[in-house]
């Protein structure tokens, strides 16, 4: 099965998914001491520590993404677009920043991963606020968190150097575009979640693999 990306609607039950790309800006220094450590491994010169963003004030546009809080149609905001056909819109995405410090032997690269939903240019329509279509739009809210969590496993996985900067911003880029196509699937293959049977096979397959990192 093919899979990715961020909302639904329903045009009269159609659903469409935009996904939003958040880089923060990010700052670092490189140390020249590094040429000195001989004998340490890459991943002791660079350790990679993971911090994700969860806390949502109520006051915020955005709401990151947390296991034990589902969407509810109230935080979808915006106001909806008499010239759509479709009936919702969710705009969802993961960004990254980090900083770092050195303890004059090793890098400590600390990364938040904010995985976030914003409210006001998320909107439903009237007619569409009910239970499946909300279960439908979480789903892409889900899948973005998978794939953040992905981005970061394969960060973990690696042995970064002093380029790490460019390798985590080349991941970066990889699992956006990852995340563009499984968006983009799940709404084909359900038909915007018209299709039952494909939308709980979908389900099951989203929350099958978020078990696997929550």
């Amino acid at each position: 099965m093919n899979q990715i990306s961020l909302a639904a609607c329903f045009s009269k039950h159609v659903c469409k998914s935009l996904v939003v790309l958040i880089l923060l800006s990010i700052s670092f220094e490189s140390s020249a001491q590094f040429a000195s450590n001989d004998g340490i491994t890459p991943r002791e010169k660079y350790i990679l520590k993971i911090k994700e963003r969860r806390n949502s004030s109520r006051y915020s546009d955005s709401i990151f993404y947390s296991q034990g809080k589902k969407l509810v149609w109230s935080d979808f905001s915006g106001r909806p677009s008499s010239n759509s056909g479709f009936a919702a819109i969710t705009r969802s995405g993961f960004g990254m920043h980090w900083s770092e410090d050195f303890d004059g032997y090793t890098t400590i690269i600390n990364l938040t991963v904010p995985v976030y939903f914003i409210k006001s240019k998320s909107w439903v329509k009237q007619h569409a606020r009910k239970d499946y279509e909300l279960a439908h739009e979480q789903l892409h809210f889900d899948i973005t968190m998978l794939i953040a969590q992905r981005f970061i496993t394969s960060l973990q996985q690696m042995d970064l150097n002093h380029n790490y900067a460019a390798i985590i911003q080349q991941e970066y880029r990889k699992f956006y575009n990852q995340l563009k196509v499984i968006q983009n699937n799940y709404d084909a293959e359900t038909n915007h979640g018209l299709i039952k049977s494909k939308q709980k096979e979908w389900k099951d397959w989203i929350e099958g693999e978020l078990e696997q990192f929550l």
